[in-house]
């Protein structure tokens, strides 16, 4: 069986389900080769115990964000202040995140010179790694060890990605803006003692609401369980076989993990 659509979309992530969102009147079709949409974002339920897969709640102070889920319909609501603890697992002990210098001090997640190789921040060069990745930044900022050992978990819990790939004026606008205004992290967040911060939110039924939300207003626009096979260009046209039909688009977008989309295979 042969489809032609405008636009194919490979991927039900967050990222593939928002781009087709934006584009509620396109012709336009989203492959997911998973039985269920939203990716690494995803509210399961065991026991009783509700928990999430991939990211487990949003920062407030985004536009876009805030947008997208009046679109949705969706009620918001701010995660209590005695949740915000974070923990990483060390050895089989839950210890608390360091949130500050003195904490950064006492903490058990990193040795001594872990320790004095962060303290030093605001000797770095404040004009170096603010336009890489994360894991760039805080490795010149902080050190391999606290990317190692904080940065790293909590980018899991908060993108479900990997630091190396994430960009941190992407990701983290305002943390690049910080060392640009004060010099260093340490000087901003002294300047900012006492301040407001922003909160973290989330739907009351789960993170996972959200990409359910997109998949819903996507209707027959989203296939499930329908992996791309292979990819070609045929002219001007896109043609992607799938188990069961080849699709042929103008436009091809590919929402996947850079493992997924590599070579002729999604």
């Amino acid at each position: 069986m042969s489809e032609r659509v405008g636009t194919l979309v490979l991927g039900a992530g967050i990222s593939g389900l928002s781009y087709a969102h934006t584009r509620k009147d396109a012709d336009l079709l989203v492959l997911e080769a998973s039985d269920h949409a939203g990716g690494l974002m995803r509210t399961l339920r065991a026991d009783g115990v509700r928990y999430e897969g991939g990211p487990e709640a949003m920062q407030t102070g985004s536009d876009e964000a805030d947008e997208l889920v009046r679109e949705l319909g969706l009620e918001m609501h701010t995660v209590p202040a005695e949740a915000k603890a974070r923990y990483v697992v060390k050895q089989g002990e839950l210890i608390d995140v360091p949130m500050s210098p003195p904490a950064l001090l006492k903490t058990h997640l990193l040795s001594a010179g872990g320790k004095a190789r962060a303290l030093t921040e605001k000797w770095r060069n404040p004009r170096k790694a603010l336009d890489g990745s994360v894991a760039d930044f805080v490795r010149h900022r902080l050190g391999h060890e606290v990317l190692e050992a904080l940065v790293d978990p909590l980018i899991s819990g908060i993108y479900a990605g990997d630091p190396e790939q994430i960009s941190l004026r992407g990701a983290f606008p305002e943390v690049a803006k910080m060392v640009e205004e004060h010099g260093s992290l340490m000087a901003a967040m002294s300047e900012r003692r006492g301040k407001p911060k922003p909160s973290l939110t989330k739907p009351a039924g789960g993170l996972g609401e959200i990409p359910a939300a997109l998949a819903r207003s996507l209707g027959d626009r989203l296939r499930l369980s329908s992996a791309a096979k292979s990819i070609e260009r045929d002219g001007d046209t896109w043609r992607v076989a799938t188990d069961t039909a080849e699709l042929r688009a103008s436009r091809l977008v590919i929402a996947l993990p850079p493992r997924a989309g590599g070579g002729r295979r999604a």
